[in-house]
C-alpha cells in the first residue's frame, strides 16, 4: 500500500479527510474522492499526535505486579534489586520487546529508557523500528550488596563505550536517589 485516505476523521475538533502517501501525511484536508490505494472510514475517530514516553525502565515490564504496595527503598533493596541481579541479557531483551509492543499499541512512537544491559534494549529498539534514546545507566554500587550487577567496573565500562558508539544511547542516572554526587554532575561536552 502506498496511499491511504482516512475519511471523516476528526482533527483539531473538525471533521476532515486525510491523505497519507508512502507513510507520510500528504494532505490534511483532502477531497473526499481523492485517489488512494485504500480508503478507511474513520467516522467517530480522531487523529492525535503520537505519545513520547520520557522516563522508562522498559524491561521492568517483567516485574509488573511483583512486590507491590511497600515503601520505595524496601521495594528496591529487598525485592527489585535482588531480582534484577538474577536477570540475564535475554530477560532484558524480552522485557524490552514486551514494553515496546505495548508502547506501539498505545500510540507511543518514542521513549527514553534508563536501565541496564542497554545493548539488549538497543537491539530490541533496532529490530522493532521505534525511536528511542537509550540511557547508559549510572548507579553507585550498593555497599551492602554482594552482587556485582551495578559494579562501576566491567559492564559499566562496556556500557560507557556503547554510549559513545551508538546514536541511540546517552549517559543517564538510573535515578537520582541511586547515585552519589559524582554521577549527578553534568558530563563534559565536545566544543565541536
Amino acid at each position: 500500500m502506498t496511499s491511504l485516505l482516512l475519511k471523516n476523521v476528526t482533527l483539531d475538533g473538525a471533521v476532515t479527510n486525510i491523505l497519507v502517501r508512502d507513510g507520510r501525511f500528504a494532505d490534511l484536508h483532502a477531497d473526499a474522492d481523492a485517489a488512494a490505494d485504500e480508503v478507511y472510514d474513520a467516522s467517530n475517530q480522531a487523529i492525535v499526535p503520537s505519545f513520547f514516553n520520557t522516563h522508562t525502565h522498559a524491561a521492568m515490564t517483567l516485574l509488573r505486579g511483583y512486590a507491590d504496595d511497600m515503601p520505595l527503598f524496601t521495594w528496591l533493596n529487598d525485592h527489585i534489586w535482588p531480582f534484577e541481579a538474577k536477570m540475564k541479557p535475554q530477560d532484558i531483551y524480552n522485557g524490552s520487546r514486551l514494553a515496546i509492543l505495548e508502547m506501539i499499541r498505545s500510540g507511543t512512537t518514542f521513549f527514553c529508557d534508563m536501565y541496564w544491559m542497554v545493548e539488549e534494549t538497543v537491539r530490541a529498539v533496532e529490530e522493532m523500528g521505534i525511536r528511542a534514546a537509550i540511557g547508559v545507566s549510572l548507579m553507585a554500587p550498593n555497599r551492602s550488596s554482594t552482587t556485582s550487577s551495578f559494579s562501576p567496573t566491567g559492564r559499566a565500562r562496556r556500557r560507557a563505550a556503547l554510549s559513545l558508539s551508538s546514536p541511540r544511547t546517552r549517559s543517564t542516572p538510573w535515578g537520582l536517589n541511586s547515585c552519589s554526587s559524582a554521577p549527578k554532575r553534568p558530563a563534559p561536552t565536545d566544543s565541536a
